[in-house]
């Protein structure tokens, strides 16, 4: 996952621009906007999506034991990278749209379910 600081932009700019700013962020895994305050960076914006996936490598990353199952894996090459799965499988799909498609997330336990619609509200123009 590579994430690009998209902008850096003072906090009385931002509260102007907040719905101009969470449109362009919308499901976006790859931009991050930086905001200012006096000067100094004081806070980040990410798209849920981009919060989602940190929560969920910061989850595996922490789980000991599944760890310790991914770096045997690794070892004895006894696995197929999901990544690679994806593109084998699915070429035309990202990992982030199966991910959303099934709803794998690490607040799931990457388990797939059905997320309801009016978890996320959508706005419009």
């Amino acid at each position: 996952m590579d994430v690009k600081i998209s902008s850096i932009q003072p906090a009385t700019d931002v509260r102007k621009k907040l719905f101009d700013i969470l449109f362009s962020l919308e499901n976006n895994l790859e931009e991050a906007v930086v905001v200012t305050l006096k000067n100094k960076p004081q806070a980040v914006i990410i798209s849920y999506e981009l919060f989602d996936s940190l929560l969920e490598t910061i989850d595996v990353l922490s789980d000991e034991e599944l760890m310790k199952d991914i770096r045997r894996a690794e070892k004895d090459k006894d696995f197929i990278p999901f990544e690679e799965v994806i593109k084998t499988d699915y070429p035309n799909f990202s990992v982030h749209d199966i991910k959303k498609k099934y709803g794998i997330s690490s607040t799931n336990g990457w388990e797939a379910k059905k997320r309801s619609k009016k978890t996320k509200p959508k706005y419009s123009k």
